[in-house]
């Protein structure tokens, strides 16, 4: 292969595909999709606005919170990637005669409040973040670990604290709080 026929090739090789996740069929209907649930589909790479709409989460809680817990940050992360990752979905409303499978439910993140953040469904949620996590971790966190190297570097750290505190005022220490992992049904793939 010579020129343009190899180029192309190069460029189709490196071309990450987008993840479809199956999970059980979560739609408000009831089982709508026996036949192999819903898909959540999850972008190779993310665009800017959902890379900055997930980064931006993450500082209104050290804004919000400044003493979170490394757990909170992590569940701040994961929340956004579900919230603002997804591509798409195959939910549907209720059947109804017009629509007999039920109308599609546009993918909104009010919609990704209501139908995946619940309670009923956090196992699914779960694991679209988990994939999530192993998707975008570098893109959305290696900047903030390569600014936070380069502050230690020039002797400083970001939010750090004097040792020595001048008002003589200490940190009350915070309640750990804790969660349970779901095991889930939901399964990966790649198209």
């Amino acid at each position: 292969m010579t020129g343009a026929q190899g180029e192309e090739l190069e460029a189709q090789a490196i071309e990450p595909a987008d993840v479809e996740i199956r999970s059980r069929c979560i739609c408000p209907g009831g089982n709508v999709h026996p036949d192999g649930g819903e898909v959540f589909v999850l972008p190779a790479r993310l665009g800017f606005r959902q890379l900055t709409q997930v980064t931006k989460s993450m500082q209104w809680l050290k804004t919000e919170r400044p003493g979170a817990r490394v757990s909170e940050v992590l569940a701040e992360l994961s929340e956004a990637y579900v919230r603002y990752c997804l591509a798409s979905w195959t939910l549907t409303s209720r059947p109804s005669p017009k629509y007999p499978k039920g109308e599609p439910i546009e993918l909104t993140p009010d919609a990704v409040d209501v139908f995946l953040l619940g309670p009923d469904t956090a196992d699914v949620a779960q694991e679209i973040a988990e994939v999530a996590d192993n998707l975008y971790a570098e893109a959305v966190l290696g900047p903030l670990v390569r600014r936070g190297s380069e502050l230690s570097e020039a002797g400083q750290t970001a939010g750090s604290i004097s040792p020595n505190p001048t008002n003589g005022a200490s940190r009350k220490p915070s309640t750990r709080s804790s969660t349970g992992h779901i095991p889930t049904a939901v399964t990966v793939r790649t198209q």
